[in-house]
């Protein structure tokens, strides 16, 4: 549910609102590199959230919308976040569109099949990359 709530934090921030919870759960998530464990640093804490799983819902939250959150709470270019950025610019193909790891089995918004480009994937992958600087 953490992540749920990092995303939340990132709304309420872009919308103006304070959420003094907002440092303690990005530094949550970048105490651990934002994806892995703490008790193993090679081990990702969930899986579903090292892939570009679209769209989110509450147990299943993907790498580009982890990056873009933590972009918009300003810390999107920190060290912590190399490793995640690293997986998530593998998956960005040769013509900058980003791949589509996984999805709901009946999703709520038209989506592309996994595996191929997703233009949701690249729009929030974009975001995040542009909060970052």
């Amino acid at each position: 549910m953490t992540t749920s709530y990092l995303l939340l934090a990132a709304e309420l921030k872009k919308n103006g609102i304070d959420c003094p919870q907002a440092e303690g759960i990005a530094s949550y998530f970048l105490g651990r590199d934002v994806l892995y464990r703490h008790d193993d640093p090679n081990r990702f804490v969930q899986d579903c959230h090292a892939s570009t799983f679209h769209p989110p819902v509450c147990t299943r939250i993907g790498l580009h919308m982890i990056l873009c959150a933590l972009s918009t709470l300003g810390e999107g270019n920190t060290p912590a976040c190399k490793r995640a950025w690293d997986l998530l610019d593998a998956r960005c193909g040769g013509d900058g569109k980003y791949t589509l790891d996984g999805s709901l089995t009946k999703p709520y918004i038209k989506i592309e099949r996994p595996s191929k480009p997703s233009k949701w994937v690249t729009f929030y992958a974009l975001l995040a990359k542009k909060g970052a600087k």
